[in-house]
């Protein structure tokens, strides 16, 4: 985009071709009364407006900006009264709305319908081709026909069907509502489907360009499942941020345990596992270690488990007992039991992840993850891939991406 029109900043063009279109005799002001219109339009029978001279139009179209009353006349377009299309018979073009508008309050009280103001905005834009849902295929003809009557090079008109996605909250009328209530704190509330909150969680534009390739264009209507939308989404986005993001161990709900006999060192851990030319982190190893409440109480009696990068053990009534430090002899092992991801106990960060129903997991992260910028996206292992929203000290602020 570069560059933003604002139709009620354009009045002053669309009155001057509106004008334009009455001298030619291609449009007149009607001031039927509306029922009657419409019977006439149903029967294709021309309304005596329509038969008045280019002058009495003339001085009719310039009442409708200071004698006509709200909804006294129309400005209509002179089409084949007895198209097989009733909505193609002298269609409106222009109406007398007395309603304070947000922009030029009370200024202006004749306003242009969609018809004659894309129509002209096309043409004064250059604009060659015209991609519109099918919905708006009679739309395309009606402005076409606009163009013709100005002596305008009519663009390119596409039209394809709707892709109707179930079960998302889309209304944009209603989603200002619930801003305004605070149900929602902004447009990039963690649950809307707005491109504002989807891009404060990570994902990327490519992504979305993927997907509307994936999806494909036609004129038929197409129905999408949130699961299968979610399913797509997720698989690109993570295609395009996966090489990216650097990865570290966020620790939600932690609980303290001690592996008797471990050593006591520092453990050093590549900050992405494909590309260790990247860097690495260094965690220092103390007689405990955190885990996640979640992985201690899967902790079973009997098994070996692995400290991710470190060492494994084995829980003996109770205790935990360090084994050996190789992965080969948990891989090997016939007790094997789960791989989980650790932190020490100190020199940590405290991690708030904002997750998609708007709750907030917290727990500790690595100290590293301090040299991290507002908008990175990582990878917290086991958990998601998030992006950072922003810094508070010593606590660092996460949106929830997706696995």
């Amino acid at each position: 985009v570069d560059q933003i029109v604002v139709q009620s900043e354009r009045l002053g063009t669309y009155y001057d071709y509106a004008e334009k279109l009455v001298q030619k005799g291609k449009a007149y002001v009607c001031t039927c009364n509306t029922e009657e219109w419409r019977t006439l339009k149903a029967k294709g029978e021309a309304c005596p407006c329509r038969e008045l001279d280019v002058k009495e139009n003339g001085l009719r179209y310039a009442k409708m900006f200071n004698e006509y009353a709200e909804g006294e006349a129309v400005l209509k377009l002179k089409t084949n009264i007895k198209d097989k299309n009733p909505a193609m018979r002298d269609f409106s073009l222009m109406r007398i709305n007395e309603r304070v508008h947000p922009k030029t309050g009370k200024e202006q009280r004749v306003w242009p319908l969609m018809i004659l103001s894309v129509a002209i905005d096309d043409h004064e834009l250059g604009v060659t081709h015209v991609l519109n849902g099918k919905d708006h295929h009679d739309n395309g003809i009606k402005e076409a026909l606009v163009m013709k009557y100005l002596g305008w090079k009519v663009p390119e008109y596409k039209h394809w069907g709707k892709i109707n996605f179930e079960g998302f909250k889309l209304s944009t009328t209603k989603t200002k509502l619930a801003i305004e209530q605070r149900e929602y704190h902004g447009w990039d509330d963690i649950r809307l489907m707005t491109l504002m909150a989807l891009r404060r969680r990570g994902y990327q534009a490519g992504a979305f360009r993927k997907y509307a390739l994936e999806i494909g264009l036609s004129l038929n209507d197409k129905t999408v499942s949130q699961k299968e939308f979610w399913k797509n989404i997720n698989s690109f986005n993570k295609e395009l941020i996966e090489e990216k993001a650097n990865r570290y161990f966020f620790i939600h709900d932690s609980v303290g345990i001690k592996v008797l006999n471990s050593p006591k060192n520092s453990v050093q851990l590549d900050l992405h596992p494909d590309f260790p030319d990247r860097g690495q982190r260094t965690l220092s190893v103390h007689d405990e270690i955190n885990i996640a409440e979640d992985d201690y109480e899967k902790l079973v009696e009997g098994k070996v488990h692995r400290l991710m990068d470190y060492c494994n053990f084995e829980v003996v009534e109770g205790k935990y007992k360090f084994v050996s430090e190789s992965y080969e002899d948990f891989k090997n092992s016939s007790k094997k039991g789960m791989i989980i991801h650790w932190l020490p106990v100190e020199d940590n960060v405290v991690v708030e992840v904002v997750m998609e129903d708007n709750s907030h997991a917290l727990g500790l992260g690595e100290k590293i993850m301090l040299d991290l910028k507002e908008g990175d996206i990582v990878q917290l292992e086991r958990f998601s891939f998030c992006r950072l929203d922003k810094k508070e000290g010593n606590k660092m602020i996460f949106y929830y991406l997706h696995k």
